[in-house]
């Protein structure tokens, strides 16, 4: 089967992505009998088109750090939903970035304009489904379409897949997720050398790690659009960010880790949903976690989530790569799953 995909984004996670359809293709032909094309690619000076799929290799040039623009077929000019509606894909992958707290566009339009097109969507920006997720899943039923976002709640670490497919039936009760790399990599580096909370800042950009402006991450609000989104989807309710506490690890120091060492335990930046009753309380901020507790030894950039349900019990889920690579993997396990599912 040929499955059309349409790349819009070209940032570290876009180029990861191509060059995953370009490395995996004979694999992904072979395994799953779907012969992936990438069609049109994206970014916000225009787009590369081919409706018989964009050249291989130089989907592997772009993602060693070419430029889009050199690409046969470069339109300048052609984003949005012009591009949307050009590339006549059977899959629209949304990888542009998002500040989602403030905005949600480009992503919004051109996930609308793709699904009523009858595309499916792929998102790995967040955004979107923080703002508007349920108008999204409403456009989505309505046209007969999908949408999957495995990498826009955590790359590569599965979180929605698991609670929806290896927990259906259940009746998830509560939600505790580690899910974001660099203030875990931060708390880690503060709790095992005595760091203050800006030297462990430090050491993170040092390394790459935290970005230069890394107030999204530091002040708790990846972790809690991510939890919003997942929330959505498992409790089937539409909350929004005021219905949450959110709080960062900003004010935390090495006294407090070494405070919770001594108590039996660990401060890890948590995301968490708890049905009380009708009602779901969801938080997202620094929280103690006895040593016993399945997510207390997920330390450095690694991220976890543990969920509790009525008949299957506890079920933690801890690894997968924090970096563009995973999350480009995510979206690719994604498209694979709406053929394969």
């Amino acid at each position: 089967m040929q499955i059309n995909i349409a790349l819009s984004g070209f940032g570290h996670v876009g180029r990861a992505f191509a060059g995953l359809l370009a490395e995996k293709h004979t694999d992904l032909t072979r395994r799953y009998g779907l012969d992936m094309r990438l069609v049109l690619a994206a970014n916000s000076r225009g787009a590369a088109h081919d409706g018989g799929g964009l050249d291989l290799k130089f989907l592997e040039s772009l993602a060693q750090g070419g430029e889009l623009a050199d690409m046969p077929g470069f339109t300048e000019g052609l984003t949005g939903p012009e591009a949307v509606a050009l590339s006549r894909a059977s899959v629209w992958v949304e990888a542009t970035p998002s500040h989602a707290k403030a905005s949600f566009e480009p992503g919004m339009s051109n996930i609308k304009k793709a699904l009523g097109d009858g595309m499916h969507a792929v998102t790995l920006c967040k955004g979107p489904l923080v703002h508007n997720f349920a108008e999204i899943m409403g456009i989505a039923q309505a046209a007969g379409t999908k949408v999957k976002y495995s990498g826009a709640t955590a790359a590569a670490l599965p979180t929605v897949d698991v609670a929806v497919n290896s927990l259906a039936g259940s009746r998830i009760t509560s939600i505790e997720g580690i899910l974001n790399g660099t203030s875990n990599f931060i708390l880690t580096c503060m709790e095992r050398e005595g760091l203050s909370f800006a030297q462990g800042l430090a050491e993170a950009q040092r390394r790459g790690i935290a970005e230069p402006e890394p107030s999204l991450d530091v002040e708790g609000w990846d972790t809690a659009y991510k939890l919003l989104i997942i929330a959505n989807t498992l409790f089937e309710k539409t909350f929004s960010l005021s219905d949450m506490a959110v709080e960062g690890i900003t004010r935390v120091g090495a006294a407090d880790l070494k405070e919770a060492g001594n108590s039996g335990g660990t401060l890890k930046l948590v995301g968490s949903a708890e049905l009380r009753k009708e009602a779901c309380v969801l938080k997202t901020g620094p929280k103690f976690l006895p040593f016993e507790h399945p997510l207390a030894g997920v330390s450095g950039t690694t991220k976890g989530i543990h969920f509790v349900s009525d008949t299957m019990g506890p079920l933690t889920v801890i690894g997968g790569y924090s970096n563009p690579r995973g999350a480009a993997a995510a979206a690719l396990k994604d498209i694979i799953s709406l053929y394969m599912l």
